[in-house]
């Protein structure tokens, strides 16, 4: 310990009387914290000061045992204040995220803008003229199905009664239980329902989440529709990498 260390500790020990100094060494000797001598004496003195005047105390049976326990209490009100305040802080982004996007999607978009949105999102999701002649999407998703759904109805003039759908589940799921969550999910009736078989890999194994609902393949006529999704997507995307730092 420095010398000038030891002034400043003598200085704030300076500072309490006598009587202070006795009570704090008995404070301390049962076992006291330093945090708890200052809460007793109403007053705060540096955990310096309060070490160098508890020089040589005792401390009583089980104070180590009593100060990880306190610790451990500490930590876990720290942890969960912080957990408060994070969750705080993320409602905050969120809301802000939930507010731009509301004022996104206000604005009322043309109908090539939706066509292109349409088909970036066939492209990722949907079945290729290759291996499907017509439109068909499948997706565990009901969100992505809806806007799948909604804008083929405003750009192509689809309708509800001429979408088809199958169900692709697991072993131990009810088949008319799901077709019925998805026709009410995406209102296309019952009998537009294709039947379909449970997938063999899943025999034996327990579906884990109550909320997984199968996937849902949503299918209508369109040859015509699926090369010019296609197309769209293959031209936009040339475009957006020639105006890119990457092209």
């Amino acid at each position: 310990m420095s010398v000038r260390t030891n002034v400043q500790l003598c200085y704030y020990s300076n500072m309490l009387t006598l009587e202070q100094k006795a009570l704090i060494r008995t404070l301390r000797g049962r076992g006291y914290t330093y945090a708890e001598i200052c809460d007793d004496l109403g007053v705060i003195i540096p955990k310096g000061s309060l070490s160098y005047i508890c020089k040589n105390v005792i401390l009583p049976d089980g104070y180590t045992e009593k100060l990880h326990i306190k610790n451990s209490e500490h930590m876990a009100r720290i942890q969960q204040l912080a957990r408060i305040k994070n969750r705080e802080i993320l409602e905050s982004r969120i809301r802000a995220i939930e507010s731009r996007a509301e004022k996104i999607v206000q604005k009322k978009l043309t109908d090539d803008a939706q066509k292109i949105c349409l088909a970036i999102l066939y492209a990722g999701e949907g079945s290729k003229h290759g291996s499907y002649r017509g439109l068909s999407l499948g997706s565990s998703d009901a969100t992505i199905l809806k806007l799948y759904m909604g804008l083929l109805e405003a750009v192509y003039g689809k309708t509800r009664d001429g979408f088809r759908a199958r169900v692709q589940y697991r072993a131990d799921q009810d088949l008319a239980s799901l077709q019925e969550y998805w026709s009410r999910e995406l209102s296309i009736p019952m009998e537009n329902f294709y039947k379909s078989s449970p997938d063999k890999r899943t025999i034996g194994r327990q579906t884990k989440k109550d909320s997984y609902k199968g996937v849902c393949v949503v299918s209508c006529k369109g040859a015509d529709i699926q090369l010019e999704l296609a197309s769209i997507a293959r031209r936009y995307s040339q475009e957006i990498w020639g105006v890119s730092s990457f092209g």
